[in-house]
């Protein structure tokens, strides 16, 4: 479909603003992503490749339309390590836009808004050649085609304000933080869970695994600290399988997998987190519910300890023995359907009806357009610590494709996700 067949690939920006078939966007990793509602693919950021062939932290947003097949640079530099220009709190402008960073958290609002949170990268001030986890809070207008800064500091590696559990308050604000979880519900609302870095005491100076659960309301311009807790480094407290209790909550964790169901029940699975009371860590297969109605978490699935190999059964075949093995940053979809698609090492998820069956190895990629599932390519192979520091290194980052979703062996039933 597009992008370069070579790993590490220069980008090539053409004229801001402007779509041509010579586009496309340097490889990188860990970029954040959303998709409108007209189904065109919009791409910000990642650790990659700029136009002079650099590794770095980017800022760059771009957006590619099905349609034509054709990419457009829409904002940001096309040099990477950009500081952000953050402007006044709440005040778009045409100078506005966020520091280069990787595994920013994202929303895409009614108004066909993008809403980005956090990650690792540049502040105001550069943070240690943008290095720095990140807590603030921006929207991108794609019909004014200006950022704001909407909430949270300019500055890296901040303790978050807590405040009191299930109130919002203008003093609140998460901690700076890299690879959360995201969500938005059908009232617009924003929601965040986990990821590595900055409780309300800076516990391991910012590394710390996190369970805390935010909403963020676009209304009043206040976050409200839900669930969890304010320190980090947290077990989970599994309670009983299918059971929602208002102890229950998952452990400190980074990089699990998420999707919101048509009852508006937040999903999360797996993700690298805390096994135990002395912080070890391990890749987890859990899989969690949490209702705002209730202000509870189930845990519906999946294993309570870390580390676990995949019950693959046979392929193609749904079973309630089947599950996947422990892991850490899985990709998700959703079909038109309502079933949900995890995706590592193969494998996808139907629900609470609990089955799962295997499908092939896909680009490590999401973003819906009709049939097709689309979206930008990743290092392969790559994993990284909590710093972002590379463990194993791939083969280069790849480019766009395109798999069309079949699911002709899910059985229909349980919950309807959306």
């Amino acid at each position: 479909m597009s992008g370069s067949s070579i790993g590490d690939a220069t980008g090539s920006y053409g004229t801001q603003g402007t779509a041509s078939a010579g586009n496309v966007p340097g490889a990188r990793v860990a970029p954040t992503s959303w998709t409108d509602a007209s189904g065109n693919f919009w791409l910000f950021g990642g650790d990659g490749i700029d136009s002079s062939g650099i590794i770095g932290e980017l800022n760059d947003l771009w957006k590619y339309s099905p349609s034509t097949g054709e990419w457009t640079w829409v904002a940001g530099a096309k040099i990477g390590n950009q500081t952000g220009t953050y402007g006044t709190l709440g005040t778009s402008a045409s100078a506005n836009v966020p520091g280069g960073r990787q595994h920013g958290a994202s929303w895409i609002d009614g108004s066909g808004n993008l809403w980005l949170f956090g990650g690792e990268g540049c502040d105001v001030t550069g943070s240690a050649s943008c290095s720095g986890f990140l807590s603030d809070l921006w929207t991108f207008n794609p019909t004014t085609g200006r950022w704001t800064w909407t909430s949270g500091p300019n500055v890296a590696n901040q303790d978050g304000k807590y405040g009191t559990k299930g109130t919002a308050a203008a003093g609140n604000v998460p901690g700076s933080r890299n690879v959360a979880v995201s969500w938005v519900d059908g009232s617009g609302n924003l929601w965040l869970f986990g990821g590595v870095g900055y409780d309300s005491a800076g516990t391991e100076s910012g590394d710390a695994y996190l369970n805390d659960l935010w909403q963020y309301s676009p209304s009043s311009s206040q976050w409200t600290w839900v669930s969890g807790s304010n320190i980090g480094n947290q077990a989970g407290t599994y309670g009983t399988e299918g059971t929602a209790a208002a102890a229950n909550v998952p452990g400190g964790r980074w990089g699990g997998s998420n999707w919101i169901d048509s009852s508006g029940n937040l999903w999360l699975f797996g993700g690298l987190g805390v096994t135990d009371a002395l912080g070890d860590t391990g890749e987890f297969s859990d899989v969690w519910e949490y209702s705002p109605v209730s202000g509870e978490w189930t845990w519906q699935d999946g294993a309570e300890t870390a580390d676990h190999d995949g019950t693959y059964g046979t392929k193609g075949t749904g079973s309630s023995s089947n599950l996947p093995g422990g892991r850490e940053r899985s990709v998700t979809w959703k079909d038109s359907s309502g079933n949900v698609d995890l995706r590592w090492e193969g494998l996808r998820f139907r629900g609470n009806q609990q089955r799962r069956c295997l499908a092939q190895r896909p680009v490590e990629v999401r973003a819906v357009a009709g049939s097709a599932e689309i979206g930008f390519g990743v290092r392969g192979g790559e994993r990284r610590d909590r710093r972002g520091g590379r463990r194993e290194q791939g083969n280069g980052i790849g480019g766009l494709a395109c798999a069309q979703a079949h699911m002709t062996s899910w059985q229909v039933g349980g919950a309807s996700l959306r």
